[in-house]
Protein backbone atom coordinates (compact mmCIF):
# COMPACT_ATOMS: atom_id res chain seq x y z
CA UNK A 1 0.00 0.00 0.00
CA UNK A 2 1.41 3.43 -1.14
CA UNK A 3 0.84 6.52 0.80
CA UNK A 4 2.15 9.59 -1.47
CA UNK A 5 4.50 7.64 -3.24
CA UNK A 6 6.01 6.48 -0.47
CA UNK A 7 5.49 2.67 1.12
CA UNK A 8 4.38 2.29 5.27
CA UNK A 9 8.16 1.70 6.25
CA UNK A 10 9.37 4.45 4.20
CA UNK A 11 6.99 7.37 5.58
CA UNK A 12 7.49 5.76 8.79
CA UNK A 13 11.43 6.57 8.31
CA UNK A 14 10.51 9.67 7.18
CA UNK A 15 8.89 10.79 9.82
CA UNK A 16 11.58 9.29 12.39
CA UNK A 17 14.07 11.37 10.44
CA UNK A 18 12.03 14.61 10.60
CA UNK A 19 11.65 14.30 14.07
CA UNK A 20 15.80 14.27 14.85
CA UNK A 21 17.67 17.91 15.42
CA UNK A 22 19.69 18.32 11.50
CA UNK A 23 22.40 20.59 13.70
CA UNK A 24 25.60 18.28 14.52
CA UNK A 25 26.54 16.94 17.65
CA UNK A 26 29.60 18.20 19.87
CA UNK A 27 31.06 14.63 18.64
CA UNK A 28 30.71 14.98 14.82
CA UNK A 29 33.76 16.52 14.06
CA UNK A 30 36.14 13.85 15.96
CA UNK A 31 34.04 11.18 14.48
CA UNK A 32 34.37 12.65 11.19
CA UNK A 33 37.51 12.80 11.44
CA UNK A 34 37.98 9.42 12.46
CA UNK A 35 35.87 7.92 10.30
CA UNK A 36 38.34 9.65 7.60
CA UNK A 37 41.22 8.88 9.05
CA UNK A 38 39.89 5.06 8.85
CA UNK A 39 38.91 5.54 5.17
CA UNK A 40 42.09 6.32 4.38
CA UNK A 41 43.81 3.81 6.06
CA UNK A 42 41.38 0.95 4.77
CA UNK A 43 42.25 2.58 0.86
CA UNK A 44 46.08 2.56 1.88
CA UNK A 45 45.36 -1.04 3.00
CA UNK A 46 43.63 -2.07 -0.34
CA UNK A 47 46.33 -0.86 -2.26
CA UNK A 48 49.00 -2.00 -0.65
CA UNK A 49 47.53 -5.69 -0.52
CA UNK A 50 46.60 -6.00 -4.08
CA UNK A 51 49.80 -4.53 -4.98
CA UNK A 52 52.15 -6.39 -3.30
CA UNK A 53 49.95 -9.67 -3.68
CA UNK A 54 50.59 -8.85 -7.59
CA UNK A 55 53.39 -8.23 -7.85
CA UNK A 56 54.93 -11.52 -6.23
CA UNK A 57 51.95 -13.60 -7.51
CA UNK A 58 54.32 -15.75 -9.51
CA UNK A 59 56.55 -16.65 -6.23
CA UNK A 60 55.50 -19.76 -4.47
CA UNK A 61 58.70 -20.33 -2.17
CA UNK A 62 57.34 -20.97 1.26
CA UNK A 63 58.12 -18.60 3.96
CA UNK A 64 57.12 -20.69 7.31
CA UNK A 65 55.18 -22.59 4.57
CA UNK A 66 53.24 -20.01 3.46
CA UNK A 67 53.54 -19.37 -0.31
CA UNK A 68 56.08 -16.10 -0.28
CA UNK A 69 52.79 -14.04 -2.17
CA UNK A 70 50.60 -14.43 0.47
CA UNK A 71 52.86 -13.77 3.41
CA UNK A 72 54.56 -10.31 2.33
CA UNK A 73 51.51 -9.60 -0.19
CA UNK A 74 48.74 -10.09 2.44
CA UNK A 75 49.75 -11.09 6.06
CA UNK A 76 52.64 -8.37 6.28
CA UNK A 77 50.56 -5.38 5.14
CA UNK A 78 47.73 -6.47 7.80
CA UNK A 79 50.08 -6.59 10.35
CA UNK A 80 51.36 -3.01 9.75
CA UNK A 81 47.92 -1.53 9.00
CA UNK A 82 47.30 -3.09 12.21
CA UNK A 83 49.59 -1.45 14.12
CA UNK A 84 48.41 1.93 12.18
CA UNK A 85 45.33 1.22 13.38
CA UNK A 86 46.33 0.68 16.73
CA UNK A 87 48.61 3.59 17.19
CA UNK A 88 45.30 5.35 15.90
CA UNK A 89 43.30 4.37 18.55
CA UNK A 90 46.17 5.52 21.34
CA UNK A 91 46.30 8.63 19.57
CA UNK A 92 42.74 9.61 20.60
CA UNK A 93 42.95 7.79 23.50
CA UNK A 94 45.99 10.01 24.57
CA UNK A 95 44.61 12.95 23.84
CA UNK A 96 41.62 12.58 26.39
CA UNK A 97 38.78 12.86 23.42
CA UNK A 98 39.39 16.68 23.08
CA UNK A 99 37.77 17.88 19.50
Amino acid sequence: MKIGGLTKAAAGVQAVMDDMDRSPGPDSRPARREAVEAALLWCAALIATVGLSTWLGGRVEPILGVPRWAAVGVFAPWLVFFGLHLWFCRRRESAGSKP
